[in-house]
């Protein structure tokens, strides 16, 4: 790693975009992916207050770890840090100020002797949680720097310590919304805090807290999860950090209403009335006025619609071919048969086959069914090409006839935006003012611009998809959490489901943590988020709880109907409705040729 170093004058480069520089040419062996960057501002004390608001929220080095030292080169004194909301609330932020009480004179000692040429500073910074789990500013050590050259330093302790090793029971407050799998809570309000259930983020809050000492409200009664049974049993409760979640108070998730200001969701965090939000999909224009860590599922957008109508079962016995295969077979029966009556005519010798007898020929041989050749040899040499063709085409038929047999038929079913928009349906989306509203209502894309003129809204995910039910309907939403809401309310005893979900998804987002702009706990949660997501952990979690999801809504299914839920070894059998088409064939078939047999005794008889 090559040590580089950029000067600026601080009012240019306050108005200057990032450099295009690589400062990072290689990562040391050791290391967890993350790099730092030292800013150090020497300015008067108002610059440098524009500066600390600047750098954390800019694109400068975006993604490090970064670290602020600032000299005013004067005195600071606590009270006025801690009056300012900027430098109160700085981060990684280091004041370098003159000590102005510090006599040089009060002993007389060897030692202190020895310092009087030296010039004292202060290094103050904010500890966040410090005083009862509140900010206040501390001193963090004393550099004694020597008037003519040199440096003689004296500290008491770390000067960047871990915030989150004790956070004196500070409470992180976070804004939240249910979007099972992934975030669910049983009550709680947008003034009262919510309590967890068993979801996706609470999975995570579960593994990150083990080891970060960290509580949170789960069961109406405060959930302890800590890396060191040292640690849980004699850390005192007030040295944990407490996590509360609350409702948004407009209920939406977040769109930019007018430029730069959001609205839900990610507004109370953009405006910061709260620390972070979870489950929130990452998008650019989101980006730019909010942190988000790495995205750890991903979530894109489809529709669901009615479940198309099944076929008849009793025609599965047509379906292995399409309508013009049946034509072309009738054509090779009938151009067949009378070929055959034409070499016959032409090879034989005495009574020639005729053309009813000829095409039957070739009729019944395409039914597999044994006859006595013709001797002549030009007509076996057709017949033998005419055998081929009935071989492939009877063993393409059987092949598929099984397939057919055992799975349902439908109608054509609509599979991406552009037949949506062709055909009869309208379409709609939840009225939260999420992500899937703003993509539609900012996209340049035509046909998201198309989209979003015909758009409707409807309240809640469940009457949407029950929209989907009752009328031509088209519901848009995030696919995950559309497969979970199916799998729990939309799916019968025997594990079918009641709609049609599309096989086209869009808008590829994912889901992450925001939070606000340049805060010191992203690289946190990036860390433990890119262990779990190393393991596989999030998406084998996802698909755990929609399962659990499905069962317990095929239990409910089973208890509206008053039986119980089959659990089956997977394996079908063959019943009377799959055989019912081809009974019907062999049932007609055998009527046919009793009526025939019939017609011909009596026509005997009578000559």
């Amino acid at each position: 790693m090559n040590n580089a170093y950029l000067h600026y004058e601080l009012q240019h480069f306050l108005s200057t975009t990032p450099t295009d520089l690589i400062l990072l040419h290689h990562r040391p062996p050791i290391s967890d992916g993350l790099f730092c960057v030292a800013f150090y501002l020497l300015a008067p004390l108002p610059a440098i207050t524009t500066a600390i608001d600047f750098i954390p929220k800019s694109k400068w080095f975006s993604g490090a770890l970064r670290y602020m030292i600032s000299y005013t080169g004067g005195s600071l004194d606590i009270s006025t840090l801690e009056a300012d909301p900027i430098l109160f609330s700085a981060s990684h932020t280091l004041y370098v100020s003159h000590n102005p009480f510090y006599n040089h004179n009060q002993n007389h000692n060897s030692r202190n002797a020895s310092l009087q040429k030296y010039l004292p500073l202060d290094l103050l910074a904010n500890c966040p949680y410090c005083r009862d789990g509140e900010a206040e500013v501390v001193v963090r050590g004393r550099w004694l720097g020597a008037k003519r050259g040199g440096l003689h330093g004296v500290s008491t302790g770390d000067l960047f310590p871990d915030p989150y090793v004790d956070c004196n029971g500070h409470v992180f407050e976070g804004v939240y919304k249910n979007f099972p799998p992934f975030s669910h809570y049983s009550s709680g309000n947008s003034t009262h805090p919510l309590v967890l259930e068993k979801s996706l983020d609470k999975l995570i809050f579960d593994a990150i807290s083990a080891l970060h000492n960290f509580s949170y409200l789960v069961n109406d009664r405060l959930h302890v999860l800590a890396y060191d049974p040292y640690f849980y049993h004699c850390l005192p409760r007030h040295q944990l950090c407490h996590l509360q979640m609350y409702e948004p108070k407009d209920g939406l998730w977040g769109f930019e209403s007018s430029p730069g200001n959001y609205t839900g969701v990610v507004g109370e965090v953009q405006h910061r009335l709260y620390d972070f939000s979870v489950s929130l999909t990452i998008t650019y224009d989101r980006g730019q006025e909010i942190d988000f860590t790495i995205d750890y599922y991903p979530l894109p957008l489809c529709f669901v619609t009615s479940k198309p109508k099944q076929l008849p079962q009793y025609l599965a016995v047509i379906r292995p071919f399409r309508g013009w295969v049946w034509a072309g077979v009738g054509v090779m029966l009938g151009v067949g048969g009378v070929t055959l009556w034409m070499l016959e005519g032409v090879a034989a010798t005495h009574k020639p086959m005729t053309l009813q007898k000829a095409l039957f020929v070739t009729f019944a041989s395409l039914l597999t069914q044994s006859r006595q050749w013709p001797q002549y040899g030009i007509v076996r040499i057709y017949l033998s090409f005419w055998l081929v063709f009935c071989l492939v085409a009877t063993v393409s038929y059987f092949g598929n006839l099984t397939a057919f047999l055992t799975v349902p038929a439908f109608t054509s079913t609509i599979d991406s935006l552009q037949e949506l928009v062709r055909s009869d349906f309208s379409w709609g989306v939840n009225d939260y003012g999420a992500a899937d509203y703003q993509l539609l209502l900012s996209s340049k894309e035509p046909l998201y611009q198309e989209i979003f003129r015909g758009i409707s809204f409807c309240p809640s995910l469940l009457d949407c998809i029950q929209r989907t039910l009752d009328e031509r309907y088209a519901f848009i939403s995030f696919k995950t959490y559309v497969r979970d809401a199916i799998a729990t309310h939309f799916t019968d005893r025997n594990g079918d489901t009641q709609v049609y979900m599309a096989k086209e998804s869009f808008f590829p987002a994912g889901v992450g943590i925001g939070m606000q702009k340049g805060s010191p706990f992203r690289h946190v949660f990036d860390k433990e988020l890119r262990k779990l997501l190393e393991g596989g952990f999030p998406i084998k979690w996802v698909t755990d709880l929609i399962q659990e999801h499905a069962l317990e809504g095929r239990r409910m299914a089973a208890a509206n109907d008053g039986g119980s839920v089959s659990e089956g070894n997977g394996q079908l059998t063959f019943t009377l409705y799959h055989l019912q088409g081809v009974f019907m064939v062999t049932g007609t078939g055998l009527l046919l040729s009793a009526f025939v047999f019939g017609l011909e005794l009596i026509l005997y008889k009578m000559i």
